[in-house]
């Protein structure tokens, strides 16, 4: 059962009862992300993210590390586009101890100069296993073909390693300060939990921090740093590889618009299991690939279908034929859509048996949308949509020029203009 609480200092309590569970998930998950970042600020987020874990005003990094350690707990956090998560896995038995410990570092995190300075350090490392991972570079370089330089949904989520060398304690707090306000966050539990019990005990940590002083500040995008204009390049970045790795991105839809699951149900038929269009004409039949997939990521006013393929450099331009051929050659009839419909009800729910997964799925449900819709109400929305839904929504996209971007040995490929080479 789920129940939301708003606390007196105006954080949203949301617990999901599961009785007899014999493991819990549990932390704050929080609506600013590298979308909230100025250029100025550019990886600001996620170096925060990192320095929360970095000791408070009672307990050093080390120290907290053992608390979680004793108990056989697990933390961790993440830094998206707009939501940042900072949770904590734990025993039935200890969800207490370790709400403490998690709002601790929440409420409490001191940002000590000395632990900044060696982070700064672990988050180059971070971007240097980043930038020999091209899959991911690929990504993120189709991200900025799509939207821009100029814009945070364009730029990557780590930052530099020259904006690292800007951030002080002083830039911590003011991002802080600026967007961790109550309601900006939201305190997610799943797992055998008492709502009233957890709430009390909340109230009684928050009252001893400062946490009530903050309030919302007006904030004034003055360098456009937010805006999400999807502006189609082709991309290319020369890396000495094995693969060539090729993504094409098409403008979508946002998780507000009506085609949200006409959106994705036509990312699952293109590259979603193995009977998948992508799957069959790329892998499957030619074998030119090993990773190839489609996938679609929706934010709060924009979104894009990702088609993206690792292969041979010899048999990139065949492959990239393959991918820009999709949207046109994918077979949508009603069988392929019951098909699809199956598979995109099955992911959520499956996933949803664990906690971590059901913490997620509600938190970034109300970041979202402001309210939590239940699994048989999401089940529900994704039957509406119908084969003349899918095959219009289909047709936009294929009017569209996409973005592209290309990692590896790109010289011999034919791929029209080129806007940037990397």
């Amino acid at each position: 059962m789920i129940r939301q609480t708003k606390l007196s200092c105006g954080i949203d309590v949301i617990t999901d009862c599961l009785e007899g569970a014999a493991s819990a998930t549990l932390g704050f998950w929080n609506k600013v992300g590298s979308r909230d970042e100025t250029q100025t600020e550019h990886g600001l987020a996620h170096f925060l993210e990192h320095m929360f874990f970095k000791g408070t005003e009672t307990y050093s990094a080390k120290e907290l590390a053992q608390k979680v350690d004793y108990l056989g707990a697990y933390f961790n956090a993440y830094t998206s586009k707009e939501n940042t998560a900072y949770y904590i896995r734990c025993m039935d038995q200890h969800v207490y101890d370790c709400a403490d410990i998690i709002c601790d570092i929440f409420f409490n995190a001191n940002f000590p100069e000395d632990e900044l300075v060696k982070e700064r350090d672990v988050v180059k490392q971070e971007i240097a296993l980043y930038l020999d991972t091209p899959e991911d570079l690929c990504d993120d370089d189709l991200y900025q073909a799509a939207f821009g330089d100029p814009s945070s949904l364009g730029r990557t989520i780590l930052g530099t390693k020259q904006s690292l060398a800007t951030f002080t304690n002083e830039a911590l707090n003011r991002f802080v300060h600026k967007h961790y306000y109550a309601s900006n966050v939201k305190f997610i539990a799943v797992g055998n939990i008492d709502h009233d019990m957890l709430c009390k005990h909340l109230e009684g940590f928050i009252a001893n921090t400062n946490f009530h002083q903050r309030s919302k500040e007006t904030q004034t995008n003055i360098d456009g740093n937010n805006l999400s204009e999807f502006t189609p390049r082709t991309y290319l970045r020369g890396k000495d590889l094995e693969q060539n790795h090729i993504a094409i991105g098409y403008k979508t839809t946002s998780y507000h618009e009506e085609d949200y699951f006409t959106a994705q149900l036509l990312s699952v038929l293109l590259g979603y299991g193995d009977s998948s269009y992508l799957n069959q004409v790329i892998r499957e039949d030619r074998g030119l690939a090993y990773s190839v997939y489609a996938h679609q990521q929706s934010y709060h006013d924009t979104g894009m279908l990702t088609l993206y393929a690792g292969t041979a450099p010899e048999q990139s331009q065949e492959c990239f034929v393959l991918l820009k051929e999709a949207l046109n050659k994918v077979s949508l009839d009603e069988k392929q859509l019951e098909k699809a419909k199956n598979q995109l009800k099955s992911s959520f729910l499956m996933g949803m048996e664990k906690s971590y997964n059901r913490a997620d799925h509600w938190g970034s449900q109300i970041l979202q949308y402001g309210k939590l819709y239940s699994l048989a109400q999401t089940s529900s929305q994704i039957d509406t949509v119908t084969l003349d839904h899918l095959l219009s929504y289909r047709d936009s996209l294929r009017a569209l020029t996409p973005a592209i971007s290309v990692v590896g040995e790109v010289d011999n490929m034919q791929l029209g203009h080129i806007d940037r080479r990397l």
